[in-house]
């Protein structure tokens, strides 16, 4: 279209008024460049077609949208159906015979293949141009390159079409809240979470939160009205079931604006967390039976995670060091620090060369009140795939038993050496000594048998005493 002006320029160039035309052309320079900017600005082209000599006269802005040049062209409409996308190859056929003889204008949308093989999808608007007597004599034509547009469109409605499956699957539902009409919007999985129709949803903010329980109602109800005058929230709620139980979601929403500052509603999210809140329910239930049980039996656990370098103590662990407050072991080093320091290398020495195990220790330990006691550790690896993921232990407050243990072998040693005195004696009396069971077998008797009875003691312990 350009190259018509162009054409007409140089004509009038060899005329008279050549100051004139030097303006015109000027005025010409600052169309083309702002022709040519604005179509590169709006990814469009622009053609126009002569009827009468059947040539087409494309912008610069057409090529580039087609990857092409002009000799692919060829200054000739049915050229064009080269790079038509074969699925709408014959209706862009129709509309191009259609175009020739100029009956009537287009707007329509198709796809092409570019010389470099890239497909994209074209937006053209076609308009005829006519004679005082309304003869057809040219089409002028607009393509826009909508490849862009169409690939968020065609995007945004495969999601649309997935949103509620992807929502059931996720457990996730969205709702809209309209204020100004006090109507509430659900999607299907929103609905299927608080157990309600469409019909039932639209009955107002006020009946779903009835559907709560009613321990649960100020909560909602407090995080409905800070929504409204700009704060976000973030709940807990239970929905009670007919068979008695609950079921449990996390509801979200955010404040909703008009566009301005104006709070016209709310969006937000509703989860079913029913089965992880069920879950979480047993494991605090079981880790009470497991403190309670470690509480019975005076044993402590602990763990160390090799990967993060999370360390956890049982309560009972806590409570063998004297400890109150739950977050003072809060590493391996905070638990190396309540061993003594002397005994601190041989739990170290297993963690750093990570030995599997299992393995047994027993280590002195530092009180909160500063005194010492002595622990039973039993450590191991636990392994995934060959890697060390933790070590994982329990401990025993051991410090009675080994008082015991060290006043018994007191005892022992006492006996043993009165024993030996006893021995002494025995030994050198010519009396002749011996214990008889209640069975009447002998249990002991002295040496001194032999120098009297002339038996060896040996032959005499087991026998009956009246075989003497």
């Amino acid at each position: 279209m350009l190259s018509i002006y162009k054409s007409l320029f140089n004509k009038a160039k060899s005329g008279n008024g050549y100051s004139k035309i030097e303006g015109l052309e000027d005025i010409y320079d600052i169309l083309k460049e702002n022709v040519t900017h604005s179509q590169e600005l709006l990814y469009a082209g622009s053609w126009t077609y002569d009827i009468g000599s059947q040539d087409i006269f494309l912008t610069d802005e057409i090529y580039k949208i087609f990857e092409s040049s002009p000799e692919d062209f060829g200054n000739k409409l049915d050229n064009f159906l080269d790079f038509i996308h074969p699925d709408d190859k014959e209706r862009i056929r129709i509309v191009t015979e259609e175009i020739k003889d100029g009956r009537r204008q287009h707007n329509l949308e198709y796809r092409i293949i570019t010389r470099s093989g890239n497909e994209k999808y074209l937006q053209e608007k076609t308009k005829v141009l006519c004679d005082d007597e309304k003869n057809p004599l040219k089409i002028v034509g607009v393509i826009q390159d909508i490849t862009r547009l169409k690939i968020m469109e065609n995007n945004l409605k495969s999601i649309g079409e997935d949103l509620d499956q992807l929502q059931e699957v996720a457990g996730v539902g969205t709702c809209k809240y309209d204020a100004r009409n006090d109507e509430v919007y659900l999607s299907k999985e929103a609905l299927k979470i608080f157990g309600i129709d469409s019909i039932q949803s639209k009955r107002g903010a006020d009946s779903l939160i009835k559907l709560v329980d009613p321990k649960d109602q100020a909560k909602a109800r407090r995080a409905l009205e800070n929504c409204l005058k700009g704060k976000s929230y973030s709940i807990k709620l239970r929905i009670p079931q007919d068979d008695g139980t609950s079921k449990y979601l996390v509801a979200k929403g955010n404040p909703l604006y008009n566009g301005g500052d104006n709070i016209i509603g709310l969006m937000g999210t509703v989860q079913d967390i029913t089965k992880h809140e069920l879950l979480q329910l047993k494991l605090e239930y079981e880790y009470r039976r497991f403190s309670y049980a470690e509480s019975m039996i005076k044993m402590g656990s602990w763990e160390f995670n090799l990967g993060d370098g999370r360390f956890s103590l049982s309560k009972e662990g806590y409570r063998i060091f004297g400890l109150d407050n739950e977050n003072v072991v809060k590493s391996y080093e905070d638990f190396l620090a309540k061993i003594h320091f002397e005994d601190r290398k041989l739990l170290d020495d297993i963690i750093k060369n990570r030995e599997e195990g299992p393995a047994e220790l027993e280590l002195r330990y530092y009180r909160n009140d500063g005194s010492q006691g002595i622990i039973y550790l039993l450590t191991e690896m636990i392994t995934m795939d060959g890697e060390p993921l933790s070590y994982y232990g329990i401990i025993q407050d051991i410090s009675k038993e080994k008082e015991m243990e060290k006043a018994l072998e007191l005892k022992n040693e006492e006996i043993r050496k009165i024993q030996k005195r006893y021995e002494v004696l025995v030994s050198e009396s010519k009396d002749v000594f011996q214990i008889i069971e209640r069975d009447g077998k002998i249990k002991y008797m002295s040496r001194s048998v032999e120098h009297i009875l002339g038996y060896k003691t040996e032959e005499l312990i087991g026998k009956h005493a009246g075989f003497l």
